[in-house]
């Protein structure tokens, strides 16, 4: 029986979201704290060259970054994100009156939810999965209350499959508490730079760590699509005015064929 754990962080801004969460397999957790204090040793100097007392993209260069994903895309891991844009939430944004842990929230619901879809389609019991949210600025507490009022009363197909999610399995830990969300940060990152356009960055969108973390995403049963399945485009991808090649590279996102472990593929 698959007993499975998330990490979970993400940038969440005053418009637009980009939440990340990674579910792997219990048992091959050693695995990846080992890997990630490899990769700490070899990508510790960050471009300022000062050792960092934790992996994060910020102390990281592009290259670091690519070693990065490509050390830890090695393990059997299925990874979740969504992306909100915050207008499209319609009458919920006038509802919080754009409050930015309300809509953390939000966000976090739509993440769940697709880890909900993987649990069902790989009949997964709810009590085998272990959630940690990093600790942060936010209302933990109402995010609970948030998700057994929508376990009490579905409004919708998607919110039905908070079902199989156990809401008293969340935590929330410090980054030095729980190295591996360290890994959560890295596939944030790669979320967060397919909509980060700013002056300093001349405004150029980066999708190619995103399409590097591609076949590591829970894809449609079907089809192995991404997009839909273990990517959630809040409501749809045309709502988030994307860059062109940021929109073809996520309608091309692929998951990996699944193997006999359901958290391997």
């Amino acid at each position: 029986m698959t007993k499975a754990e998330t990490a979970e962080s993400g940038w969440f801004g005053q418009e637009k979201s980009q939440g990340r969460l990674t579910l792997y397999d219990y048992g091959r957790r050693s695995n990846l704290k080992r890997n990630l204090r490899r990769s700490k040793r070899n990508l510790g100097a960050g471009p300022s060259g000062n050792r960092q007392k934790n992996l994060h993209c910020s102390n990281l260069d592009h290259f670091q970054k690519l070693h990065f994903i490509r050390r830890l895309s090695k393990h059997k891991k299925r990874l979740f994100g969504v992306i909100s844009y915050k207008k499209t939430l319609g009458g919920y944004k006038d509802a919080i009156d754009d409050n930015h842990k309300l809509y953390y929230n939000k966000c976090a619901q739509y993440l769940l939810e697709r880890v909900g879809s993987f649990m069902k389609e790989n009949d997964i019991p709810s009590n085998n999965l272990n959630i940690v949210f990093e600790e942060g600025n936010f209302d933990y507490d109402k995010l609970r209350g948030l998700l057994y009022t929508c376990q009490r009363n579905p409004k919708h197909p998607n919110t039905a499959l908070l079902s199989h999610i156990e809401v008293e399995n969340i935590s929330v830990k410090a980054k030095p508490e729980e190295p591996l969300l360290q890994m959560a940060d890295l596939v944030a990152h790669a979320l967060y730079k397919c909509v980060d356009k700013q002056d300093k960055n001349h405004f150029i969108s980066e999708p190619r760590y995103l399409r590097e973390l591609s076949p590591r995403f829970f894809g449609d049963p079907k089809t192995r699509s991404v997009a839909g399945a273990g990517l959630y485009l809040v409501h749809k991808i045309d709502d988030l005015d994307l860059d062109p090649e940021v929109k073809e590279v996520i309608l091309a996102m692929l998951a990996e064929p699944r193997s006999n472990s359901p958290v391997a593929g």
